[in-house]
């Protein structure tokens, strides 16, 4: 009797995982390995160009491929590989590839990865930037808005990372809830075993800031650090200083770097890890953005203790509580990260709380679980789900096919010059 063939899952990336450096890159490789262990064979495909830090999928038995968008090419290779689940990575893949997807391989699920609400984050850049609110209302008068909604709507589940983010959508009124799907990130539990080898406060100095400097809200959030936060702390602790890890921070965020003041711009890190263990406080000091924010998990999990904005802090800790380690106004950060760094005793509590809420929140074998019972669900479901989504069905009738008819006459012109 011949083995039961694998399910296909064809991941479309909008760039390739780097969890190296960003927590995108880290979601993506969490969903890799999960599916994975559910038995998956994977293919990985992007028009994107792979970067040094990219993750060599390949060695992880993934097979990958580079596609072209407006390219028929790629129609021919779904059509070939049916794969029973197709991931788009981000709103603006599933713009690009839906359609094609629906009309070439129609059986597939079609699973939307948000990563974060792309939309939540530019909406709150732009309100930030001109001294507005981003109420609901606020963030649904936004394109983008409109665009990421549609999306959601096209596809047959959407993966949520926060909690927030799952509130934010269900309350628009428009998206039915057997769409949305709450996962966040998949992480093994931090138990004895870890703290055991945690350094201790006394042993721990300095202050420090991980992110890519090619995302806005870690570009604004250093300069926010530079200018209110950083030089109130070194005038109450004036042997401190605070590091700035990160790749892809331009000429101008470089020349903040200034050794006389205790703030530097370190640049790349072979092993972020090993410097996140070393120092005592971690400030995130984000004014803007959405999902989940990597730059607080990763300490919680080096048992540093963050200094967080509300903007940091969101879908992590509740709206209620830790007020130890979470603040908006420069004064208050710097009164609770001053507080925090010279207390052994607050910054102890605050790191035993940030271990106790990362295990309650990001199980990974719970998720996981929940994860593919959920697929399996959806397996049996689809025809049902799409029948009833009549919002769903009249945006892949309308939008796709005027997507569709674009991208033809740009592969028509393409091949033409």
């Amino acid at each position: 009797m011949a083995a039961p063939s694998k399910r296909i899952l064809l991941i479309l990336g909008q760039v390739w995982p780097e969890p190296s450096t960003t927590a995108a890159g880290e979601r993506m490789m969490q969903l890799i390995r999960s599916f994975q262990e559910a038995n998956y064979d994977i293919h990985f495909a992007s028009s994107a160009s792979q970067t040094d830090h990219s993750e060599d999928l390949s060695d992880l038995g993934i097979k990958t491929l580079k596609i072209g968008i407006n390219d028929s090419d790629f129609d021919m290779m779904i059509g070939e590989l049916q794969p029973d689940i197709v991931m788009f990575d981000r709103f603006v893949v599933e713009e690009q590839f839906g359609w094609r997807v629906a009309e070439y391989s129609p059986r597939s699920l079609r699973i939307l990865n948000t990563e974060d609400l792309h939309s939540l984050r530019k909406a709150r850049g732009e309100a930030l930037n001109t001294s507005k609110e981003c109420t609901p209302s606020y963030w649904l008068e936004q394109s983008d808005t409109l665009r990421e909604l549609a999306s959601i709507l096209r596809c047959d589940l959407s993966l949520l990372i926060s909690e927030i983010e799952l509130n934010w959508l269900s309350n628009t009124g428009i998206i039915p809830d057997n769409l949305l799907f709450y996962l966040p990130f998949m992480l093994n539990n931090i138990n004895n075993y870890h703290t055991e080898d945690y350094i201790n406060f006394n042993e721990r100095i300095d202050f420090i800031f991980a992110g890519h400097g090619k995302h806005r809200p870690n570009e604004d959030a250093v300069q926010f650090l530079k200018a209110d936060i950083w030089p109130l702390i070194r005038k109450k602790l004036p042997d401190a200083n605070l590091k700035v890890f990160g790749d892809g921070y331009s000429t101008k965020m470089q020349r903040l770097h200034d050794p006389d003041t205790g703030f530097f711009m370190s640049g790349w890190v072979d092993d972020l890890h090993a410097e996140i263990t070393k120092a005592r406080i971690n400030l995130a000091t984000l004014r803007f953005g959405a999902g989940l924010k990597g730059k607080v998990v990763r300490a919680i999990a080096a048992g540093t203790p963050s200094m967080m904005t509300s903007i940091a802090a969101e879908g992590i800790l509740p709206a209620k509580g830790y007020e130890e380690c979470r603040a908006d106004e420069p004064a208050e950060i710097v009164t609770k990260a001053v507080e925090l760094y010279s207390n052994k005793t607050s910054w102890e509590t605050v790191q035993a709380a940030l271990i106790e809420r990362y295990n309650a929140i990001f199980d990974r074998e719970h998720h996981h679980s929940m994860l593919h019972r959920q697929m399996e669900i959806l397996f049996d479901t689809v025809e049902n789900v799409r029948a009833n989504n009549i919002v769903g069905r009249m945006l892949r009738h309308q939008s796709l096919n005027s997507q569709k008819y674009m991208a033809k006459w740009i592969e028509a012109k393409n091949k033409i010059q």
